[in-house]
């Protein structure tokens, strides 16, 4: 940094600097006020979201990361309310204290804390209801991570008598299918224009009302939890679910239609409901989407081919529909949610940036001007124990940048006892990957040097001779499975018993 050459977040992230840390540590050393105001209103409102968020392993892990900084937040307002100078009240043998209006929004923020058991618990809470959201298909996925992030909390009580009724999160965690569902404005446009004639602009009228009425009763459901007392009464919330599901019981009509489901078949449409169990994302978090969109989306997609849900329920419309594996639908799917300087980030299989049969799915990723990419093998060790599957982690950070800027890692090893300090020795390298159609695992500097003289050749295919070969010109290899290794050898003569694949040359020249 001293040197210049950390100058936005994609830098720390290429440095694989802690970013973290780095924001505590910004937190705990600023000198103004105005500085610390910025970071509160910041992570006070970052929205995340686990679009497949089963028992809640990321979400939870999102509620760690934010935990210190809200710590060290809530800390520096206090010693900037210490610091602050006695206030003259003009009157004689009076307590000097500070002005009363000075950092009132700080003071504000602290005395909302007393109201809590312990500092600890009000900004889990406070995380919980603010800033973390997640959806799962499975309805028992959804009761376990909300379980989870409740245990969090009242984990934080030395006495059971201090408990406080628990946030009710119902709205932050639901259950659907992600991948079925209006997520934007525009796709619930395209089926009511499809469905109706002269009533569309009242139609459309009627539903973006609806969804901003039920939003500002949801920011009020969120603010009775953390700001006026803690406690929500069945009334509020048959209140705010009734608007909801008055939205859902629309759109999942005209979503029918697009299904070409006859809806004066009641059995037909209600099997469809059950089966599809579609999602709609611009009515459940239509307040976070008028704003942008979700600030942060990560997750580990599953990993299903397409044609074992088939049976269950279709997709319609995905660029990736080709690729035929849930992880790509869902990727694209999300990214419609994306804040337009947010970032995602995932686990894959690494085959979707290699594979032919993932083109559709590099194509759609490459339209994001900036990419990192972590590759990992799945010998000696893997990412998730027990699973023998190579994987990438991908992050893409939403910009207005025009050129593709892709950063690799090589392929990685590691034993399971370098484990904890796995992803602190990441490098990356920022590579040169426009001339093919997949992302390379490229790791260094030299690498990306050799990829670039590759390059300017032709692929070895070219080369090749389709006459009838003598045994000469040739490179003979053998191969004992992708995952172990190869061997090479140029050679002019006969080497069938060493080689179980040939490639025949026009030239000895080429073949060398």
């Amino acid at each position: 940094m001293e040197n210049g050459e950390i100058n936005n977040i994609n830098d720390l992230i290429t440095y694989n600097l802690n970013i973290r840390q780095f924001a505590q540590d910004v937190i705990e050393n600023c000198e103004g006020p105005e500085l610390l105001r910025a970071f509160w209103k910041a992570i006070t409102k970052v929205t995340i979201l686990d679009p497949t968020c089963g028992s809640g392993a990321f979400l939870f892990a999102a509620l760690n990361i934010l935990e210190p900084l809200y710590e060290a937040c809530l800390d520096r307002m206090q010693i900037f309310l210490n610091d602050l100078p006695p206030h003259v009240s003009g009157v004689e043998n009076t307590p000097k204290k500070p002005h009363p209006q000075k950092s009132k929004d700080f003071r504000e923020e602290l005395e909302r804390i007393e109201k809590h058991p312990n500092q600890k618990y009000f900004i889990l809470k406070s995380i919980i209801i603010n800033n973390l959201y997640g959806v799962d298909i499975m309805d028992e996925a959804i009761e376990i991570c909300k379980l989870r992030l409740f245990l969090k909390m009242v984990a934080q009580l030395d006495d059971v008598k201090k408990i406080e009724p628990l946030p009710d999160i119902d709205f932050n965690i639901q259950a659907g299918n992600t991948l079925i569902g209006f997520a934007t404005y525009k796709e619930v446009e395209k089926a009511v224009t499809e469905s109706l004639d002269n009533v569309f602009y009242n139609t459309m009228k009627s539903i973006k009302e609806k969804a901003e009425d039920a939003t500002v009763l949801f920011e009020k459901f969120k603010e009775q939890q953390t700001r006026h007392g803690g406690i929500v009464t069945p009334t509020d919330k048959e209140n705010l679910q009734s608007k909801f599901d008055e939205l859902e019981d629309e759109l999942n009509h005209y979503l029918a239609k697009t299904y070409n489901i006859d809806l004066n078949n009641e059995s037909e449409y209600e099997n469809w409901l059950n089966s599809h169990k579609p999602f709609h994302w611009f009515t459940a978090f239509y307040g976070i989407l008028q704003d942008g969109g979700f600030d942060v989306i990560i997750g580990n997609p599953p990993y299903v081919g397409y044609s074992k849900v088939k049976k269950d329920y279709k997709v319609i419309g995905y660029e990736t529909e080709s690729c035929g594996n849930l992880y790509t639908f869902i990727i694209e799917g999300v990214l419609k949610l994306l804040n337009s300087n947010g970032i995602c980030g995932m686990i894959i299989p690494i085959s979707a940036f290699s594979n032919r049969s993932m083109q559709d799915f590099q194509n759609f990723i490459k339209k994001y001007p900036i990419l990192h990419v972590s590759n990992f093998h799945q010998r000696p060790a893997q990412l998730f124990e027990g699973v023998l599957q190579r994987l990438s982690i991908f992050l893409i950070k939403n910009s207005k940048e025009q050129n593709v800027k892709i950063y690799t890692t090589s392929v990685i090893r590691w034993r399971n006892e370098a484990r904890d300090i796995l992803f602190d020795n990441l490098v990356f390298t920022l590579s040169s990957q426009s001339h093919q159609q997949h992302i390379l695992k490229v790791g260094n500097n030299l690498e990306n040097s050799i990829l670039e003289k590759y390059q300017t050749h032709k692929e070895i295919r070219y080369y090749l001779s389709h006459k009838n070969q003598k045994l000469m010109n040739i490179i003979a290899y053998r191969t004992a499975g992708g995952g172990y290794w190869w061997t090479f050898l140029n050679t002019e003569f006969k080497t069938q018993s060493l080689s179980n694949k040939v490639a025949h040359f026009d030239s000895v020249y080429d073949a060398r």
